[in-house]
């Protein structure tokens, strides 16, 4: 886990030693659910953030910057914009509609896998 954020670190001149301390503490208490695609899911980054006593925000990658953002309605605008319902975009993303549904109310937010998705058609 180091790995994913020691260079964001090292630009913030955080000590790597003490951080590695931390992280590997923080680590212990994660299961594997608390991983997506190898990082950490959004909310448990969240509460790593929290627990470095770091900004999110400093710490963020393009992903967690997308999450923060007003992707939600980024999606109901391509959707309207194309005249797709939300069973017509699922199906263009490979995903359930359910799933679209969710994202632009903001109950779930994206996987990283789905995130790439998105992120082709929200350019």
């Amino acid at each position: 886990m180091l790995s994913q954020f020691s260079t964001k670190l090292d630009e913030l001149k955080i000590d790597i030693e003490f951080t590695k301390n931390k992280i590997e503490i923080f680590s212990s208490s994660l299961i594997l659910n608390d991983f997506d695609n190898k990082c950490l899911r959004f909310d448990k980054f969240i509460k790593f953030c929290e627990f470095l006593e770091v900004s999110h925000l400093q710490l963020c990658d393009e992903y967690y910057r997308f999450i923060l953002s007003s992707y939600g309605k980024d999606l109901i605008k391509f959707r309207q914009e194309n005249n797709l319902t939300q069973k017509k975009c699922a199906k263009i993303l490979k995903m359930s509609p359910v799933d679209i549904c969710s994202f632009e109310r903001s109950l779930t937010y994206p996987s990283r896998a789905q995130y790439l998705k998105l992120k082709e058609i929200l350019k």
